[in-house]
């Protein structure tokens, strides 16, 4: 459970997330409550985040992502900051400098024995 406590503004928040399908797929949140000492607007307190992730290919390193945001805590507190979308990425891991270089090297090695 999360607590920001400032002059201005206060938010109540827990996080959670959730694995499915041997950590192919994750869900994660960061659901709250937010107060603005200084506005007289209190029409929508809910602040969150939405992510939900899925992991493919044979190391799992392609990843689809959809996510969800709303925020209360920028410049001004009263105005909330909305938005989402949906990305794909690919994330490959290196212990070594030795390791990247060996990785991008053996990808130009198989090129060329293909073109033969």
């Amino acid at each position: 459970m999360n607590y920001i406590n400032d002059q201005e503004y206060k938010e109540y928040s827990v996080n959670a997330a959730l694995n499915f399908y041997d950590n192919r797929l994750q869900f994660k949140t960061n659901l709250g409550y937010a107060e603005h000492a200084n506005s007289s607007e209190q029409n929508n307190n809910f602040v969150g985040d939405l992510n939900m992730e899925y992991r493919f290919g044979k190391e799992r390193n392609w990843r689809i992502r959809a996510f969800y945001f709303n925020d209360r805590t920028g410049n001004d507190a009263s105005k909330p900051q909305q938005g989402g979308g949906v990305g794909i990425s690919y994330q490959q891991e290196f212990n070594t400098r030795k390791d990247l270089y060996n990785s991008s090297s053996s990808k130009k090695k198989s090129k060329k024995n293909n073109k033969k």
